[in-house]
């Protein structure tokens, strides 16, 4: 089993400096959120993952929720990503921003 562990921080109003966690597997293709502040950000917690490049979206991973929809994005988050790397990121369930870290693949 390989998979990607994302930190992610808030970077605006009230979840600035809030931090959660995420876990991608990438043989299952699946997603888990966790940590101290996940509930600021998600109200999905797990579901499916894809890496996508769209005119929406642009490049990056697509987590979506156990509906299908679409509970966040992470931009320029992608195979050829290398852990130390860093971008933005949304959270469309609760409308937050943030900015994520790859901790190690």
């Amino acid at each position: 089993m390989a998979y990607w562990t994302v930190i992610g921080r808030g970077n605006a109003g009230e979840t600035e400096g809030k931090a959660f966690g995420l876990t991608l597997d990438t043989d299952q293709k699946t997603w888990i959120a966790a940590g101290p502040d996940v509930d600021l950000f998600f109200i999905s917690k797990s579901g499916s993952y894809s890496v996508i490049a769209d005119a929406v979206y642009g490049e990056g991973t697509q987590l979506k929720n156990s509906s299908a929809k679409v509970a966040g994005f992470l931009e320029n988050l992608t195979g050829a990503t290398a852990v130390g790397d860093s971008g933005n990121g949304f959270a469309l369930e609760k409308g937050e921003t943030f900015r994520w870290t790859l901790d190690s693949q």
